[in-house]
Order: C-alpha cells, then structure tokens, then sequence
C-alpha cells in the first residue's frame, strides 16, 4: 500500500514539475521546440506486477489444502498492448488490454498458479511534448478476471475453503472478476522518420482492485476463499510506432 501511495503522488505532482522545468527553459534564448499537435501511437507492452496476484493466501495455507509454505504469488507477469492518441498537443485518451501470469505457488500437497487478464481505458496530459520526448502522467479503469488453478499432488484428497475436496492427484480451477483503478506515469522516446516511425519507453506506477467479486468453480460461490484481488506496482516496457503531425 505504501508502494501504491507514493506512485501516486509521484504521478498527481508530475505536471507540476514539469511546467516548473519548462519555466526554467525558457530563460534561456533556445530555438523554439518541435511538439506533436495530434497524432497516436499503438504499442505493446511486457511487464512486472508487484504484489500478491490473486490474494489467495487464506485460501491456500490451512493443511486441509496445500500446507503452510504455499501462499499468494507476490508478483505476476503481464503482456498486452494498447494504443494512445494525442490530441491538441496535451490531452491524451488512450485503452489497454492484458493478459497477468504468475509462477506456480508450491506447498506440502500441491501447487497453485494464477492466471488472466483484462483492458480498460486511460485519461492522461502530456505533461512534457517536446522534440522527441513524451511525458505522460495519466488515470486509468477497467476490469478483469483471474483464474487460480489448485492441483492436488498428495495420496489424499485436499479442500480449499467451503468447497468439495480435489481428489489425489487431481485439479479444480477458481474464477473471479475484479475492477481496478490505476495510476501511471508513461514516457515515450520517440524515433521518427519526419512525421512517423517508432517509439520506445515504460509505464510505471500502481494499480488498485476494486469491487472484486467472490471466487466461484462450476458456477457456485465458494464461502471462505476471500475476493479477487490485483493491487500493487507495476512497471511496463513499450515498444511500437506511429505518427504525428508537428508544429
């Protein structure tokens, strides 16, 4: 959670700091920058969420099910793309969609691994547009789903929370949706030819679950498995291209 706060503020303050760095600029006699008027970029992005995937624990750790060593995954990697579009050299609307993974979470009887996915949109300001560079703080929302897969490799049946038991060697996946809210901070480098070309950078920043909903396996609610959750950090690298038009 202090991660989250501090990605916060850092992403609230950034206009601020940029328009104070730009102040400084301009004292000096410098040629007037190139800044993109309108125009868009589609990329695609790998990444790191940082944080429990799923928020399993509780689930997971009684002896009835995986044992005590097995717990929440605490961090998950994502893949997706997306594309943003400028428009009047500040605004910024732009949507995403993801696919999270974790590695496999082992106990005394078995293991666990969580896995989705989900998209959503983003409202942002160029906070700096200048010759080959964009700085965008930005808010996003959206939703998902996350699936948490339980094999059994014990000589005995395991029960994870309320639910019947999973067989000896056998395996049960668990569904669940979430909403989230998320705060980031996006660079792009840009590598034009004139007007179009590539561009590189990263998104970082932190991602709160909201309305999560119970986990659920053939259609029944299953009591004592908590919610689904997705909160943390996350840091994104980007790759892709596209074009602009340039006062």
């Amino acid at each position: 959670m202090r991660l989250s706060l501090c990605i916060a503020a850092l992403v609230l303050f950034a206009p601020a700091l940029a328009r104070a760095h730009g102040g400084h600029e301009g004292e000096d006699s410098e040629p007037k920058p190139r800044r993109a008027r309108i125009g868009g970029l589609g990329y695609m992005q790998l990444g790191t969420h940082i944080g429990p995937v799923g928020d399993v624990a509780s689930a997971l750790t009684p002896a009835s099910a995986l044992g005590d060593r097995a717990t929440s995954p605490g961090y998950g990697y994502t893949i997706g793309g997306g594309g943003r579009a400028l428009i009047l050299r500040r605004l910024v609307i732009g949507g995403r969609g993801f696919g999270v993974f974790s590695a496999r979470v082992g106990g005394d009887r078995g293991f666990a691994q969580v896995s989705g996915g989900g998209g959503g949109l983003e409202l942002g300001v160029a906070a700096v547009n200048r010759d080959a560079w964009l700085l965008i703080p930005y808010v996003g929302g959206g939703g998902g789903g996350l699936t948490v897969e339980v094999s059994n490799e014990s000589e005995a049946p395991i029960t994870i929370a309320d639910d019947e038991s999973i067989p000896s060697q056998g395996s049960r996946a668990y569904d669940a949706g979430f909403g989230y809210v998320e705060f980031g901070l996006a660079t792009h480098r840009l590598l034009f030819f004139g007007d179009g070309g590539f561009a590189l950078g990263f998104d970082v920043g932190a991602t709160i679950s909201v309305a999560p909903s119970p986990w659920s396996t053939g259609g029944q609610d299953i009591e004592g498995m908590g919610r689904a959750r997705l909160s943390g950090g996350f840091l994104r690298l980007t790759l892709g291209g596209g074009g602009f038009w340039f006062d």
